[in-house]
């Protein structure tokens, strides 16, 4: 594919999904390494037609000594040669008893992003994620296990209260972007950690990937067009649900929330899954860690349980059946 066609294609996209309008602040999370090097090449390509403004932010992690510290730099020069205005910072990341490195440079990136776009009024932030991110992110949350959520996999757009996080190259491959970065004589960085078989989705990449594609070349966009098509059934149950929220009647106190039996008994599986999912994520549950088998005790108890039983969630709270409602209470610190 011709450099141009995929400008085409990220064109597309953003049109597709409304990603950017006229005078919106872009920030683009850029790494130095191949996808953010390409995002940001593309955007700039783009700049001029669709009227808006381009600042990039970049991360040291600190956590691969001076190659962090030689991407970062080139990212500066980067910036500097192409006339961008760059943010950066350097973190200290140390591993957390509940969440691996991994997770742990993710929120601090995040936040870092989140912070830089607040402070200097941008409303856009666009990360690099390409369709082989997206297939791998499906594959390891079916391989963990998920729920209809976790299928949809990364959206194209997600909004955070004032700011927007975009992915404009959601529909193009990693294959093809190499191609073109290497047929244009490019450069880019190559993050070593890439090709270290200790992070699960290197693993995916590397071992699960490639086995699944000789029983079909085309599993990255299965995978890819499964997650557009789920997320779309998504959608619908969540316009449903927001209706249905506001007919429920539910009382609410700090940190409780009651949920009237009468109403919640009148709902489909699906939709007291989804409402009740809300409530306990709105109490402070922690819903990474509710498996299947949360799900079915609540439903147990909605329908057979006893008065006055409580069951234990995951982040300090409790779900108690009463003679007429459900009632979801926190009952400790959130964590």
């Amino acid at each position: 594919m011709h450099i141009k066609q995929m400008y085409s294609q990220i064109r597309k996209t953003i049109k597709e999904y409304d990603m950017i309008s006229a005078e919106d602040k872009v920030l683009v999370g850029v790494s130095g390494g191949a996808d953010s090097v390409f995002l940001l090449n593309a955007l700039v390509y783009l700049k001029k037609e669709l009227m808006f403004d381009i600042y990039v932010a970049n991360i040291d992690h600190g956590l691969r000594g001076k190659e962090s510290s030689q991407e970062s730099l080139f990212v500066k020069n980067l910036c500097k040669e192409k006339g961008i205005e760059y943010f950066t910072t350097k973190l200290c990341i140390k591993k957390d008893k509940k969440y691996s490195i991994e997770e742990v440079a993710r929120k601090k990136r995040y936040a870092f992003f989140e912070k830089t776009a607040k402070q200097n009024k941008m409303n856009k932030i666009a990360t690099a994620h390409n369709l082989d991110d997206q297939a791998e992110t499906v594959l390891m949350r079916v391989i963990k296990g998920t729920s209809l959520r976790g299928l949809t996999g990364i959206p194209p757009v997600r909004k955070e209260k004032a700011i927007t996080y975009i992915r404009p190259m959601i529909e193009l491959s990693k294959k093809d972007v190499l191609d073109v970065l290497k047929k244009g004589k490019i450069e880019f960085k190559e993050d070593s950690s890439n090709k270290e078989e200790i992070y699960f989705r290197n693993i995916v990449r590397k071992k699960i990937l490639p086995y699944l594609e000789k029983y079909n070349p085309n599993i990255i966009f299965s995978l890819s067009r499964m997650a557009e098509s789920l997320r779309e059934d998504k959608d619908f149950i969540d316009s449903g649900k927001k209706k249905l929220e506001q007919i429920m009647n539910c009382r609410k106190e700090k940190n409780k929330v009651e949920i009237p039996l009468s109403r919640i008994y009148l709902l489909s599986n699906v939709m007291q899954k989804e409402i009740i999912k809300d409530i306990l994520d709105d109490v402070g549950a922690n819903l990474k860690k509710l498996s299947f088998v949360h799900w079915k005790q609540i439903r147990e108890l909605l329908k057979n349980g006893q008065t006055g039983k409580e069951l234990q969630m995951p982040g300090k709270v409790t779900v108690c059946r009463t003679k007429t409602a459900l009632v979801i209470r926190r009952t400790g610190n959130r964590t």
